[in-house]
């Protein structure tokens, strides 16, 4: 789902990336990592309050997503 929100000329090139021709791919655990934030913003943003993810669980999910990046997997 968040996938198709990233736009990858928003990302600088640098060692997370590597350019293969004329395509640009972005290192697999960032784009994971951005995923998984997008998830989370677009669960928030919900129309009706009752459907939005609860401030404990995105805390959680943030803690999980920093963990996860921070460790490379």
């Amino acid at each position: 789902m968040g996938s198709e929100v990233l736009d990858p000329l928003l990302i600088p090139i640098d060692d997370a990336m590597t350019l293969e021709g004329n395509d640009r791919n972005l290192n697999p655990n960032i784009e994971k990592c951005l995923v998984s934030l997008f998830n989370i913003g677009l669960a928030c943003s919900m129309e009706l309050p009752k459907e939005r993810m609860d401030v404990a669980d995105v805390t959680q999910d943030l803690n999980r997503i920093r963990k996860t990046f921070l460790i490379g997997e």
